[in-house]
């Protein structure tokens, strides 16, 4: 490259610029003027690769879940060890990325990489032994699990602390005020209960499955 020149960017770049910013100042202050400034080129210029927000909000979506699909590796190990190992690494892209609250919440057409983690959820139910009616519902019950629990443990990062405490606060209550003083015993006891309900819904579509599995077989029988 000729001295002097600059790098030509690409998509991508753009992109990772446009999730560290939101991941400080939220998704609602992103634009592409914002991210012309960063990047140093004018709003027409970015038009070229985006046509507006929504597409490049898209654009990091692909990327984070592509990030989650590249931590998780090939799918390996038992149906359930595979839907907890999700779990834990969407959790995780969560934490390292308060924009994906917002990604997750207002962007819901289909995309390849966020459908990929979907499948694959999907798929480990199935070899539990999930089909029909019962494969969506055993879905929806581990999705809601998943993005509810760390929407409400997670929304507004890095400041969810904060509002946890003040909600404890508010509670009035001697055993309250004690654990209020201290947020990164709430944190920890986050990640435990979280864990926790990912395992409990486990055993419970465990327990479904095996009853499921002696159904079939007294009818056939």
């Amino acid at each position: 490259m000729p001295p002097g020149r600059k790098k030509s960017l690409t998509p991508e770049d753009f992109v990772t610029v446009a999730i560290a910013y939101a991941d400080v100042h939220g998704l609602a202050a992103l634009t592409i003027r914002v991210i012309g400034d960063e990047v140093g080129l004018t709003q027409t210029a970015i038009y070229r690769y985006f046509h507006d927000k929504d597409e490049l909000a898209g654009a990091m979506k692909e990327y984070l879940f592509a990030e989650m699909l590249t931590s998780l590796g090939e799918p390996t190990g038992t149906p359930r060890e595979r839907i907890e190992r999700i779990a834990v690494e969407f959790r995780r892209l969560f934490a390292q990325h308060p924009c994906m609250a917002n990604l997750i919440t207002v962007l819901s057409s289909p995309m390849d990489n966020s459908t990929a983690v979907t499948r694959r959820v999907v798929d480990a139910l199935e070899q539990m032994g999930f089909s029909g009616r019962a494969l969506t519902d055993s879905y929806q019950l581990v999705e809601s699990v998943l993005i509810g629990t760390t929407l409400i443990d997670l929304y507004g990062s890095p400041y969810h602390l904060t509002t946890r405490l003040e909600r404890f606060r508010n509670v009035r209550h001697p055993a309250f005020d004690d654990i209020s003083r201290d947020p990164s015993s709430i944190e920890e006891t986050n990640e435990q209960a979280y864990v926790t309900a990912i395992r409990l819904v486990l055993d419970h579509l465990d327990r479904t499955a095996t009853e499921q599995a002696r159904a079939i077989a007294h009818t056939s029988g």
